[in-house]
């Protein structure tokens, strides 16, 4: 940037949000006086409070202060660079806070020195798989964290299985698919158990309701290895999804319809046509019409 350069005036402010604003733009709003505000100094702010809700921390002025910083002692050794820095971010006077210039050299510094750990090696990925691997950072942290509760297991399965079907549509991404069907079925059983822990059994309707759960996750991991030609354990899956429903005093016609369709699937691509036939056969018998 060329020097002289003047970044220390704006000509207007709009567009703020007032839990993450700087001092000086609190000030503003209450004077409307904008004479030499550093719209930059005052991102740095922001960013140093988006720093500390992402650690679970409130974001009110008055009360950082007394919170994070002023309790170091209680944060493993591996955080006093992280908050160090923030210390410099989150100076009230925005004169003697640091800019991203300033910012980023520290920073640099400190990981230079290992006194932070750049462990994002996302140099070689393109957008979309950059956007990926964070939100898989993002959820592996939800993960670490989630509660031993029917509501904490509830949503880590309801994410994953999320995550599952959308890596499913593209034959590139099996493994990352594969990855979260595996997890989705980790926290489907800590669920069910938790459930029978809470609640027990008695409840028909969601007896049943777990068990279509169940066999629509046998039919994920049986489609998955179809498409990674392992014929023998999609069969595997498949059959024992279809063995389910065929128990059921009136099975799903959804879970059917989609067990039979993938175990089409399954015989045709491995040329199993005698298979195929027997398949046709059962799916008949079990057709309401």
């Amino acid at each position: 940037m060329e020097k002289g350069c003047d970044l220390l005036k704006s000509e207007n402010l709009s567009g703020c949000s007032i839990k993450f604003s700087a001092p000086k733009i609190l000030q503003i709003l209450e004077t409307n006086d904008i004479s030499q505000y550093n719209p930059y100094i005052s991102d740095v702010f922001s960013l140093g409070i988006l720093a500390l809700k992402m650690i679970r921390h409130s974001f009110g002025k008055k009360t950082w202060k007394k919170g994070l910083l002023s309790h170091k002692e209680k944060f493993p050794d591996e955080f006093l660079p992280f908050l160090q820095v923030l210390a410099e971010m989150l100076k009230e006077d925005c004169s003697q806070r640091v800019d991203f210039c300033k910012l980023d050299e520290i920073l640099e510094k400190k990981i230079a020195t290992g006194e932070l750990k750049d462990n994002f090696d996302v140099k070689n990925l393109a957008e979309n798989e950059t956007i990926e691997y964070f939100y898989d950072k993002w959820i592996e942290a939800k993960e670490a964290k989630v509660e031993e509760t029917l509501e904490g297991f509830t949503k880590m399965f309801e994410e994953h299985k999320k995550l599952y079907k959308a890596y499913d549509l593209s034959l590139n991404k099996l493994k990352e698919s594969y990855k979260h069907l595996e997890k989705a079925w980790k926290f489907w059983t800590k669920l069910k158990t938790k459930r029978l822990e809470t609640i027990g059994k008695g409840d028909k309707n969601e007896d049943e309701k777990d068990e279509n759960e169940e066999i629509g996750l046998m039919n994920g991991f049986g489609d998955i290895y179809r498409k990674m030609n392992d014929w023998k354990k999609s069969e595997e899956y498949l059959m024992g999804g279809l063995n389910k429903l065929e128990m059921q005093k009136c099975p799903n016609q959804h879970f059917l319809a989609v067990t039979f369709r993938n175990l089409g699937r399954l015989y045709f691509d491995s040329e199993q046509m005698q298979k195929s036939e027997e398949i046709t056969t059962r799916l008949w018998k079990n057709s309401p019409i």
